[in-house]
């Protein structure tokens, strides 16, 4: 579902009509984020019935108002047996930011950056672990930040008053 503002005021939520949607989330948990140019959608899902373990698909708004068929971000981004998950496609509309529990991280889930390298949606640098103090032992997503990229914003479960805390 998704709002606009209109007016000052938010409009009745619209479902996102996707193609073939269903075909592809069939896991425990998904999710998906808008690119801030409003054509672009991310979204982290599985095919697998029941999966725990997610990957990474974007779709892009066609001009009659629906979203494309998801597409996978490539092999370089979805790992075989890992989680991908909570992307966010920064300002600049090259560097994406994600969570995964793939080898190499602190703890549980620890958050990525990459870039996209063409307009295939399908090649990418190598994903960078952030490292301390952006990522902990404990699991850490749903990374962002502010409109001039000064501040950034996630949760993680480190010292929380629940699952996990912003």
């Amino acid at each position: 579902m998704s709002s606009r503002m209109e007016d000052g005021q938010w409009s009745e939520p619209q479902l996102l009509r996707i193609k073939n949607y269903e075909k592809y989330d069939r896991g425990r948990q998904s999710g998906a984020t808008m690119a801030q140019d409003g054509q672009t959608l991310f979204l982290y899902m599985t095919p697998e019935s029941g999966g725990p373990d997610n990957d990474l698909f974007v779709c892009f708004l066609s001009a009659n108002g629906t979203w494309s068929e998801p597409k996978s971000l490539g092999k370089k981004i979805n790992l075989p047996e890992y989680d991908e998950m909570t992307p966010y496609l920064a300002a600049d509309g090259e560097t994406l930011y994600f969570s995964s529990n793939r080898p190499g991280g602190l703890g549980d889930n620890d958050i990525y950056m990459t870039k996209r390298l063409d307009k295939t949606w399908q090649k990418w640098s190598d994903p960078v672990n952030l490292g301390s103090p952006i990522n902990t032992e404990y699991w850490d997503a749903f990374f962002t930040l502010d409109a001039g990229g000064e501040y950034a914003y996630m949760t993680t479960s480190l010292n929380t008053y629940g699952e996990s805390d912003i």
